[in-house]
């Protein structure tokens, strides 16, 4: 006798939405609590996940693309200028809901979920265009301030010359102007690394 297979999840409902997507209630057994998604090619995303974004990045999965992720705040379209994890290739988990995931590099055996809700941009990094952002997307105000003015943050050892500022807050210190450009440019996705630069547009 074949044992059969244990389920974490039950379909509750399930509709067809704009392009085909499926949308689908799910009650996740171990919690008894009901999640909503949109399913798409077999990928299953939150329901709050915009439908062109997901038509992006099922593109980019299909082509095996490399790109950069913005995060931030849907409701604003403030970006959170995360560093980590947010640049490589789309591949999709195992198990009943198959959710898209972030793989670093192509020899990665395993990467990060890919919080498609908190998506506010999407970069193509050969390219360096923008594939896709909110309308009202906005990027922080950077602040720089270099060792001698007001408000730099004197207790830094003394190779730090120069401070960058969000919102008000000491959030990454160099010891060069040209670094702190890099730092900046590279969480503003106009470059891919954090590499020195004379200055930022």
């Amino acid at each position: 006798m074949v044992k059969e297979k244990r389920k974490f999840t039950k379909v509750l409902n399930e509709t067809t939405g704009a392009y085909g997507m499926r949308i689908v209630t799910v009650e996740i057994l171990s919690t008894g609590k009901n999640q909503e998604y949109k399913v798409f090619n077999d990928i299953w995303y939150p329901k709050q996940t915009a439908d062109s974004l997901i038509l992006v990045l099922d593109r980019l999965y299909s082509l095996d693309s490399r790109f950069r992720l913005h995060l931030g705040d849907i409701e604003t379209g403030e970006d959170w200028l995360e560093e980590n994890d947010v640049i490589g290739t789309m591949e999709v988990t195992n198990g009943e809901i198959k959710a898209p995931m972030l793989l670093a590099t192509q020899r990665s055996t395993g990467g990060s979920l890919i919080y498609t809700d908190s998506i506010v941009k999407v970069v193509d990094i050969r390219s360096g265009s923008v594939l896709w952002e909110l309308p009202n997307y906005q990027m922080p105000t950077f602040e720089v301030k270099q060792r001698g003015e007001d408000g730099f943050p004197h207790d830094l050892p003394v190779e730090y010359t120069t401070a960058v500022f969000l919102k008000g807050e000491n959030v990454a210190n160099f010891t060069n102007p040209e670094r702190a450009n890099g730092y900046m440019a590279f969480l503003r996705s106009e470059q891919q690394t954090t590499r020195p630069i004379k200055k930022v547009a």
